[in-house]
Order: C-alpha cells, then sequence, then structure tokens
C-alpha cells in the first residue's frame, strides 16, 4: 500500500484541473455513494498525468470537496461532498469561471476559498444584485 505522501509530486495546485475532476465526479452516474471509483486511468483527463490527476483528487478528498480514501495505491472516490457541489455550482458556468480566471489574473497561488469568493461575486453580478 503506498501512502498519500509517497504519491505526491512536486505540483502547485491546478484550478482549471480541480474544476474538472469536479465536474467528471458530478457527471458520473457510478459515483453516487454507493460505489468506489479509483482514479487510474489517465486517459479521462486529456493534457494531464496521471500522478497530477491523482494529486489534485487527494487535494479534494483532503479539503473535503470530495468523499474518499488516499491511503491505498491510488485515492478512490464516492462522491461530491455537499460542499464540492457549493464549489462546483459557484465555477460550473464556463463564463463564470472564464471570469473568475481573469480577475485573479496573474496572482498564481489563490485560495479555494477566495476562488469561491470571487465566482459568488460573478454570479451576483450576472444576477444584477
Amino acid at each position: 500500500m503506498q501512502p498519500i505522501e509517497d504519491r505526491r509530486v512536486d505540483l502547485n495546485r491546478d484550478m482549471d484541473l480541480i474544476r474538472v475532476i469536479l465536474l467528471r465526479v458530478e457527471g458520473d452516474p457510478k459515483l453516487d455513494g454507493t460505489h468506489w471509483e479509483p482514479f487510474d486511468k489517465p486517459d479521462e483527463f486529456p493534457g494531464y498525468s496521471l500522478k497530477e490527476v491523482q494529486y489534485h483528487v487527494d487535494l479534494l478528498i483532503e479539503s473535503g470537496l470530495l468523499r474518499g480514501n488516499t491511503k491505498g495505491d491510488v485515492p478512490i472516490v464516492s462522491q461530491l461532498t455537499w460542499n464540492g457541489h457549493e464549489f462546483l455550482d459557484a465555477i460550473r458556468n464556463p463564463e463564470i469561471w472564464e471570469n473568475v480566471k481573469s480577475r485573479l489574473g496573474g496572482l498564481g497561488k489563490v485560495t479555494l476559498k477566495l476562488v469561491m469568493e470571487i465566482a459568488t461575486a460573478e454570479i451576483r453580478k450576472k444576477l444584477g444584485l
């Protein structure tokens, strides 16, 4: 069994990949909380290595956005959590997502909380609030 620390690679969080993983989990009818799915198929995420995907799945589990387990050879996922749904709903719309990324500009590393706040502000602006 390979602990999570051994799977870590020298990476920065990639918010685009986080969004893609959350959309993938939400869109998989098997991931309804009754099954566990290993993240071990590199071809599901073009442009990203398997290590990158697994690292980000580990982060999403640790952050409480995904229900899963990081203790085995590969992370396994069961479903989105409430917070995962909330975060994804804030960044789901491609136009909102592009506006969030534009507002973040060259800041580089930012927190999930900040991304959520900016996305919420963009949604409010779109609604005229």
